[in-house]
């Protein structure tokens, strides 16, 4: 009996990766949700509750309503404010193919999704305060559920990549574990067993920027990651293999044009809504 292949699967089940940074659910008021042209490394996902708040920018002018959940793309520039007194619950996430390859990162705008049932929510969030694993894993399945919605990946695109994630997948992983400033051209093309000439061509050739311009973007993707897993500029400075902090904000700055301090203050004003549990 011939086993039917299933390498397609198997590779982008096993290259998915959902990273979660912040879970929560606020309750808001006019007065202390105004946030103007934040631009974030992460995805955001909205539920609402009740009330009404508003994202918007030059391209698109979003109203927040009851019962339906938002998907708001990485990398992208909105301001946020709350109309009147508004619940709802947030996700942080990434879900990436490969490092740096988000499945929304092409998003251009704010999508939307009314739910009928808003209990499947409340059952995640009751979900996410269980300590067992098998409630963890209820928990993320839900999450993963909820997205399906959102995605809008093309079988062509989706096939190039899977090329790439099986091509690349020793650097790939690599670099998760450990980019750092000290990462060189060099010990990517050794990984690959290729010259650096040859390596930096097909590079260049498969993602459209060359491997030095790559690794200065992960680098600073990275560190927009890890700030906001810590409080301590220093302490993200050195894992990432920087001497001092104040090379590492020269750094940071001319990537993002705002200091790790500022940055973090203007991405994660949600760590600091009230919680809705506490109202």
């Amino acid at each position: 009996m011939t086993r039917k292949s299933y390498d397609f699967f198997e590779t982008i089940i096993n290259a998915l990766k959902l990273k979660v940074y912040v879970f929560g659910h606020a309750a808001l008021k006019p007065d202390n949700w105004h946030y103007p042209n934040v631009t974030a490394p992460f995805n955001r996902l909205y539920f609402v509750f009740q009330g009404k708040g508003l994202i918007h920018n030059r391209q698109q002018r979003v109203e927040l309503e009851k019962n339906t959940a938002y998907l708001i793309p990485m990398n992208r520039t909105y301001s946020y404010e709350c109309t009147e007194p508004m619940r709802k619950w947030y996700l942080h996430f990434n879900l990436e193919l490969f490092p740096g390859n988000d499945v929304f990162k092409n998003t251009d705008v704010i999508a939307s999704r009314h739910l009928r049932n808003a209990n499947a929510i409340e059952d995640l969030i009751k979900k996410a305060d269980g300590e067992s694993l098998e409630t963890i894993i209820a928990a993320k399945a839900s999450i993963l559920e909820l997205l399906c919605g959102f995605v809008k990946i093309d079988r062509q695109e989706l096939e190039k990549s899977f090329k790439l994630a099986q091509k690349y997948e020793e650097i790939f992983r690599y670099l998760e574990n450990n980019i750092s400033l000290q990462t060189t051209v060099a010990s990517l093309a050794d990984l690959a067993g290729k010259s650096v000439s040859n390596f930096s061509t097909l590079f260049r050739k498969d993602f459209g920027i060359s491997p030095h311009l790559y690794l200065k973007q992960e680098l600073a993707r990275k560190a927009k990651v890890m700030l906001l897993m810590s409080d301590r500029v220093k302490e993200t400075a050195f894992d990432l293999g920087f001497d001092n902090e104040f090379y590492f904000s020269r750094f940071f700055r001319k990537q993002t044009g705002f200091s790790p301090t500022e940055y973090k203050k203007r991405t994660l004003f949600e760590q600091t809504e009230p919680d809705a549990a506490d109202r």
